[in-house]
């Protein structure tokens, strides 16, 4: 953070006193020593030059199928997305292929947690109880009451991208994230909008051999409310997002339920999406845009 602070020139004076070690004293640790100690270029390398910050409209990481949307640069307050396909055998892996963040004035009102507070079981053979590092934190699938499975053969497949100045579209396969019998179809399209202030759309399509339950989820750490048309709100203030719902092939229903693990001392909640009856075939699509300022308050 200090280095790209100072990089990017985004004022934080006190992360690069104390990042780039120029307040670094007795109470140095390891890791601030070998900054100190060593030439790098988090301590070295200057500002870049006015302008050559600016981010572009995306990121895609293809090898990690990792994605991030920011809006037009004439409209820096609109919301932004990131998202990802992956593998669940990532360096301090959570099980969390296909998850996805939204960022709206400065905060994220629907959001990956993140990780917990680190015990024991955090790195032992019960590290996937956790309700945040399996798929139950995550705003994922989940498939005739499976959660995703663990290892590098669960990945995302990338079935499409389209990246244009006013949409961007990403399609992934999910169903090897999942050990489910007779799981002919799990697809997941995000197409983020830069229309107005913003928008991400996210369609999940699955097919079974026989009917299965099925469903998805929304995460926040922000209050939460149901709307008067079936719909949600989550956040408050200029970062408030509205969520619109809908299903094909059933009816769905919402359950909202505190996931109890530490996060740092927070808990997450989870907002259960899911279909009322066993499908064979269905489609869920969730749409989250901003709301006027103040509608979550």
């Amino acid at each position: 953070m200090a280095f790209l602070s100072r990089r990017l020139k985004l004022g934080l004076g006190d992360v690069e006193k104390r990042g780039l070690l120029l307040a670094a004293g007795i109470d140095t640790n390891l890791f601030e020593f070998g900054l100190c100690g060593f030439a790098n270029s988090a301590s070295s390398m200057p500002p870049v030059e006015d302008g050559a910050g600016d981010q572009p409209l995306r990121d895609w990481f293809a090898d990690a199928g990792i994605l991030i949307c920011r809006p037009a640069p004439d409209k820096p307050g609109a919301m932004g997305v990131a998202m990802k396909g992956g593998h669940n055998a990532e360096h301090h892996n959570h099980n969390d292929v296909g998850s996805f963040v939204i960022v709206l004035a400065g905060k994220t009102p629907l959001l990956d947690p993140g990780g917990e507070t680190y015990t024991a079981r955090t790195f032992s053979s019960r590290r996937y109880v956790s309700g945040v590092l399996n798929s139950w934190g995550h705003p994922v699938p989940r498939v005739a009451g499976q959660l995703q499975r663990t290892g590098r053969s669960a990945a995302a497949k990338v079935l499409k991208t389209e990246f244009t100045d006013q949409a961007d579209t990403l399609v992934l396969d999910l169903r090897a994230a999942y050990d489910v019998k007779g799981l002919r179809k799990l697809q997941r399209t995000f197409v983020y909008s830069r229309a107005g202030q913003g928008s991400l759309t996210v369609t999940d399509e699955v097919e079974f051999d026989a009917p299965q339950t099925f469903g998805t989820a929304l995460i926040t750490y922000s209050k939460w409310s149901r709307t008067a048309g079936g719909g949600l709100l989550a956040g408050s203030g200029p970062a408030a997002v509205g969520v619109e719902l809908a299903a094909e092939g059933g009816k769905l229903k919402i359950t909202a339920e505190e996931i109890e693990e530490d996060c740092h001392g927070h808990q997450p909640t989870r907002l259960g999406i899911d279909l009322a009856e066993p499908v064979t075939k269905a489609a869920i699509t969730v749409k989250i845009g901003p709301v006027a300022a103040g509608a979550g308050d």
